[in-house]
């Protein structure tokens, strides 16, 4: 943990440490591994469906704020982000504590949400803790913010170790109205997909997900324990859990 946020590594948990780990952020584990396989999806257009709404937002402002936050990827990659009444790939849900998925949430102030990464079933689908307070603004915490992560790892994609990246662990806020993808993100999505310069884009032929060979080290990695398929946003000042 300590090499991944770029402290001084001491083996111990020092006050910078503590710092970081009292930080609202993402539990995926933080730290650098080498694998040859990683998810993605395999078509141009994705189906998302909002399953329930959250009591402290109006109906049609999380509409907004969640195709807004898919907006985040389409503008940077040929994909498109279709919201349907159907079964769909992306299922996104506001739920309490157990909800039949294996991962219950755990209240207000730690876990906000996590999200699937691309395979057969419950992949892509993105969850968010309804015990939190979510806001359009800088108050308790920002639905676009933390959808727009959470719909980064439904892509694909792993944790940066970059400050200042989308996909960056710990939550901070950013306001929505002048956000601008940052370009470790807009990198990261395009390798992903293969929108690297000079090569175009393939891989989408309607099949779903698949896993793509990449022989490029990941510097980060998507094992949660006791689930290899998911990541999530959770401030673990309360566990006291570290991995150095």
């Amino acid at each position: 943990m300590q090499k991944f946020f770029h402290l001084t590594v001491t083996g111990k948990i020092n006050e910078d440490t503590m710092k970081v780990m009292e930080q609202p952020r993402c539990g995926v584990p933080d730290v650098t591994k080498q694998h040859k396989y990683v998810a993605r999806w395999e078509k141009k257009v994705l189906t998302y469906r909002i399953n329930n709404y959250t009591p402290d937002l109006p109906r049609l402002k999380v509409d907004q704020i969640i195709e807004q936050a898919f907006r985040v990827w389409s503008n940077v990659t040929p994909l498109q982000f279709r919201k349907t009444s159907r079964p769909a790939d992306i299922e996104i849900l506001f739920a309490y504590g157990a909800h039949s998925d294996g991962v219950p949430f755990d209240g207000r102030g730690q876990t906000l949400a996590h999200a699937f990464f691309p395979r057969p079933g419950i992949g892509g689908d993105a969850h968010f803790d309804e015990s939190e307070r979510w806001s359009e603004y800088n108050r308790e915490v920002n639905l676009f913010l933390v959808a727009a992560h959470e719909f980064g790892h439904s892509l694909g994609l792993e944790h940066s170790n970059v400050r200042g990246a989308l996909m960056y662990p710990t939550y901070s806020y950013v306001d929505p109205k002048t956000f601008r993808l940052p370009n470790d993100d807009k990198q990261r999505i395009q390798r992903l997909y293969d929108l690297v310069l000079g090569t175009g884009f393939d891989g989408f032929n309607g099949k779903g997900a698949e896993m793509v060979a990449e022989s490029a080290a990941i510097s980060c990695t998507p094992f949660l324990a006791g689930n290899p398929n998911m990541g999530h946003f959770e401030s673990v000042s309360a566990q006291k859990q570290v991995q150095i």
